[in-house]
C-alpha cells in the first residue's frame, strides 16, 4: 500500500507506468521507487523527507553500562594475569608453561578486543550526540542498527570472557 503522503509526489510521475505497479499494490515499496525518484526527475528531496529517526532514548544507559562492564573485565584480566604469574613461579614445567602462554595470549587478545569495543562505543556515542543536536533529540535509524551491532559484539565478548575465565579456573584448580 502506498503511503498517502507519497501519493501526491509519485502518482504524477510518468516513469511509474514503466514499472507496471499499481500504487495500491502490496508489492509496491518505497525502496522500489527511490531509484526512480533520484533519477532524471530530480526528486531526491523525497528521500531526505522520508528518512526515519528514532528517539535517542533507544540507547538508554547501554553505553554507560557497557563501558563500566568492559572496565571491570579489563581489571579482571589483570587479576587473572597475576594469578597466572603465581602459578608460573610455583610450576615451571613444560606443560605448565605451554598452558600459561596460551592464557597469556588469550588475555592479550581479549584486552585488545575490549579496547576496540570501547572505541566503537565512544564513536557511537559521538555519532548519536551529533544526531541529537542536528535532529531535535532524535537519531537516524542507521544508528539503531549500529547500536544493535555493538550490543551483539558486547554480548559475544562477555560470553568469551566467561568461557575463558571458566577455562582458566580449571587450569588453576589443576596447578595450584
Amino acid at each position: 500500500m502506498l503511503p498517502q503522503f507519497l501519493a501526491a509526489y509519485i502518482l504524477p510521475l510518468p516513469r511509474l507506468n514503466y514499472l507496471n505497479i499499481h500504487p495500491d499494490s502490496s508489492q509496491f515499496t518505497l525502496d522500489t521507487f527511490l531509484p526512480i525518484l533520484n533519477g532524471d526527475n530530480n526528486y531526491s528531496f523525497l528521500k531526505n523527507y522520508c528518512m526515519s529517526y528514532t528517539t535517542a532514548s533507544y540507547c538508554g544507559t547501554d553505553h554507560h553500562q557497557w563501558l563500566r562492564s568492559l572496565q571491570f573485565y579489563k581489571e579482571e584480566f589483570k587479576i587473572l594475569d597475576n594469578r597466572l604469574q603465581e602459578i608460573l613461579q610455583r610450576n615451571n614445567g613444560r606443560e605448565t608453561r605451554a598452558l600459561a602462554e596460551h592464557f597469556q595470549n588469550q588475555f592479550i587478545i581479549q584486552r585488545n578486543n575490549i579496547d576496540e569495543l570501547k572505541h566503537s562505543i565512544h564513536e557511537h556515542e559521538n555519532h548519536v550526540a551529533v544526531d541529537v543536536r542536528e535532529h531535535a533529540g532524535k537519531m537516524k535509524n542507521t544508528r539503531v542498527l549500529d547500536h544493535d551491532e555493538i550490543r551483539d559484539q558486547f554480548v559475544t565478548l562477555e560470553k568469551l570472557f566467561k568461557e575463558l575465565r571458566a577455562e582458566f579456573n580449571l587450569f588453576l584448580s589443576r596447578w595450584m
